[in-house]
């Protein structure tokens, strides 16, 4: 059974930044005389596009609350980049706002037992693990995904 679901876009500079930064990449070869350009030029014009594609792709975030777990994936369908918090590892959860930078910034980060999956804002809901680990999954709706994790775990016992 599914409690929540969340679909998650980064701020609209973020995708600004990967085109720009796809297109800087490729400028010289746009630039380079006729004459000079290689079969490298050619690969490389069409590898943009897909690079593109690539990187909005991953940048979309996805949280889920089932009856068995927390779920943030980074990424189309299940996620290239995810993390899974059994709700029978959560011991204790709450609202938080938080400084991303504090995590290394928006995505999937983490270290020392502290991680984070956001994608952007500055609350989410952070989980206490059985292990001590602290895992805080950023959310447009933090309320309500705090109340689905309590759902979960109530009709989990």
């Amino acid at each position: 059974m599914v409690y929540f679901r969340e679909k998650q876009l980064f701020d609209r500079w973020v995708y600004y930044l990967v085109g720009g930064s796809v297109t800087m990449a490729f400028l010289p070869l746009l630039l380079t005389p006729a004459e000079a350009q290689t079969a490298s030029f050619v690969a490389m014009l069409l590898l943009a596009p897909l690079v593109a594609i690539f990187a909005a792709c991953l940048l979309v975030l996805h949280t889920e609350v089932t009856d068995k777990e927390v779920h943030g994936a980074l990424g189309v369908g299940r996620g290239l980049l995810h993390t899974r918090v059994p709700l029978a590892d959560i011991t204790n959860f709450e609202v938080v706002t938080y400084k991303a930078m504090d995590y290394g910034g928006y995505g999937f980060k983490g270290w020392a037992g502290k991680s984070t999956i956001n994608a952007r804002g500055d609350r989410g809901v952070l989980l206490h693990r059985t292990n001590g680990d602290q895992v805080i999954v950023g959310s447009q709706e933090p309320e309500r995904l705090f109340r689905a994790i309590q759902e979960a775990k109530a009709n989990a016992q």
